[in-house]
């Protein structure tokens, strides 16, 4: 792993980096950035190339999720939290479980992307007991120390409390603030730790997952033939 830029231990790395790379931001809609090419330097900034904003928006007096594909995006450095790249073997382990998933048929895939999950004691958004023990694509969730970017989520337990990630990617720091990575296959996590939960809508995305995203064209394509293979032995 390799952090790119942390603001709270002072760590800033410049250059031009390209693979699976999360950037996640202090700014008015708690916007997480998922690309596969990034910028850093003294005299441009930060730019983003080629990627999808995962976020959430004031619509009236509600909350509502978004998710927008960013082709260029320039950044000031003062909304940054930081910027990690995930090393290649953690998205390969997720793709890898992707194809074995397709022998189960019954998930729910949103064309596009909602909030399923907001809390807050004011203006809290609660789905969670609507979708209970239904197997949902594509959750990426806020959580207080972190981010977790999963393959699929179940929500289950009294008053619909308990959520499982399945196949997920966690990033968040330690007692000492430092940051950290780590692959899981399946993680349970009560709601009073989760700040909120968005799933990303294939239409908004581009792609029935939206992990493709951090991957090359080339990735991509070998993915989907793998898919495409193991449909038609199931």
């Amino acid at each position: 792993m390799r952090i790119l830029i942390d603001k709270i231990n002072d760590i800033e790395t410049y250059g031009e980096f390209y693979g699976p790379i999360v950037s996640k931001l202090k700014d008015k809609h708690d916007s997480i950035i998922l690309s596969s090419n990034i910028k850093i330097s003294k005299e441009s900034g930060i730019q983003i190339v080629q990627g999808i904003q995962i976020g959430i928006k004031e619509f009236t007096d509600t909350k509502t999720a978004f998710c927008r594909k960013v082709k260029k995006l320039f950044l000031e450095e003062s909304i940054i939290e930081f910027i990690f790249e995930i090393p290649n073997y953690s998205m390969e382990e997720l793709e890898r479980t992707q194809i074995e998933m397709v022998k189960f048929p019954f998930c729910l895939t949103f064309l596009y992307t909602s909030l399923l999950f907001y809390n807050d004691y004011k203006a809290g958004i609660n789905h969670l007991d609507f979708m209970k023990e239904e197997i949902i694509d594509n959750p990426i969730a806020l959580t207080r120390n972190g981010i977790i970017i999963a393959d699929r989520i179940v929500i289950s337990g009294i008053m619909s409390s308990t959520l499982t990630f399945y196949n997920a990617v966690i990033i968040g720091r330690n007692e000492d603030d430092a940051l950290n990575l780590s692959y899981e296959l399946l993680i349970s996590i009560e709601t009073s730790m989760i700040r909120h939960i968005i799933i990303v809508g294939r239409e908004d995305c581009g792609f029935n997952r939206y992990s493709m995203i951090l991957r090359s064209p080339e990735d991509i394509e070998v993915i989907k033939q793998k898919i495409a293979e193991e449909r038609k032995r199931v």
